[in-house]
């Protein structure tokens, strides 16, 4: 089975630990949610399972009881571009420091409890560790879905610092309208902040 660097959050306790998964277990977790969400269809959901960028993310997977509840990546730039970057009808060039926190899934029936912050968590875990060796410290980019209702939209973002790029698409994916948002190099450290204080106030209760 071929496996993946990922971080791993245990909801129960938001515990992370850096580990592998296997990506056929990572697919097939994906493929699960896509098929089986009754609240939205998805009709390109083999392309939302699998694609060439998942080679070169940093995976976050949280799980419960040992089984995968959640999902979600950073995606490095490669050669000016990120996955949202083919989407958008506008010419948008983006730093090879720069990065896109995306491909959220969660499991429906977990979709009220903290898998969502155990999420966030592993993204800033990601953050943290690139910081070190001085990697993926540009801007960070979402590709946020803005109709229907959904943990992680607009306002969710902007609460964590993004701002709108004012730049819009409808993805043929998701059948949706998203947006691109976006936090610059100097504003980062107020997603970092804002999710370990999320992460202190689970702690404390």
């Amino acid at each position: 089975m071929n496996e993946i660097s990922a971080w791993i959050i245990d909801i129960r306790t938001m515990d992370s630990v850096k580990g592998v998964v296997g990506i056929d277990n990572l697919e097939a977790f994906r493929s699960s949610v896509f098929l089986n969400d009754i609240h939205r269809n998805y009709p390109g959901a083999k392309n939302l399972v699998k694609d060439e960028w998942d080679i070169t993310s940093e995976h976050i997977i949280c799980t419960y009881h040992a089984e995968i509840v959640g999902s979600a990546r950073v995606i490095p730039a490669s050669r000016g571009a990120l996955p949202f970057t083919s989407n958008v009808s506008e010419p948008f060039m983006v730093s090879e420091i720069d990065s896109e926190m995306g491909r959220f899934v969660v499991r429906p029936d977990m979709r009220k409890g903290p898998a969502f912050l155990g999420l966030l968590i592993g993204c800033a875990a990601v953050y943290r560790e690139q910081a070190y060796a001085r990697a993926l410290n540009g801007a960070i980019y979402a590709d946020v879905i803005i109709e229907g209702r959904s943990r992680l939209n607009e306002r969710t973002y902007k609460t964590l610092g993004f701002k709108s790029s004012n730049v819009k698409y409808f993805d043929k994916d998701y059948a949706a309208e998203c947006e691109i948002f976006v936090i610059d190099k100097a504003n980062r450290n107020m997603f970092m902040d804002y999710v370990h204080k999320m992460y202190k106030h689970y702690r404390a209760n």
